[in-house]
């Protein structure tokens, strides 16, 4: 008998379907139990309990994020405001040189609308990170 794909490779996954959120919740503490870690629990609704069943802990992606994010926020505002004040000086509409509705530019209003829609299409696929993110082992 020649070796199987299983032989060579062992397990790679398993999928199940439960009834209630209590059946998710105790297979999901049993496999962990049975030394499972790679694991992840879907549910169109939150369960409470299975994020910590299945051992999620925080990661460190979303500090980072924001840190990146104000620091760009930062760093965007004090090249415009250089640009405008320092570099190429120039008065619009009498306001003063540090501005902020002045330094507003088109692509902020850009980014806005990118983050709407994004947030429109997390909406429709029910994918906000509290839902998706509090039963889900990365």
């Amino acid at each position: 008998m020649s070796e199987t794909f299983w032989d060579r490779h062992g397990l790679h996954g398993v999928m199940a379907e439960f009834e209630t959120p209590e059946d998710l919740l105790d297979a999901a503490e049993r496999a962990y139990a049975a030394g499972y870690r790679k694991m992840e629990g879907y549910s169109p609704l939150p369960v409470e309990g299975l994020a910590e069943a299945i051992g999620f802990t925080r990661h460190w992606v979303a500090p980072t994020v924001l840190v990146g994010g104000v620091l760009g926020c930062c760093g965007g505002f004090g090249l415009l405001w250089w640009i405008t004040k320092i570099a190429y000086a120039h008065n619009v509409a009498g306001r003063p040189f540090n501005s902020w509705p002045r330094l507003h530019s088109r692509d902020v209003r850009v980014y806005r609308v990118a983050g709407s829609s994004n947030g429109g299409i997390r909406h429709a696929r029910n994918e906000w990170p509290a839902a998706a993110l509090s039963s889900r082992v990365q």
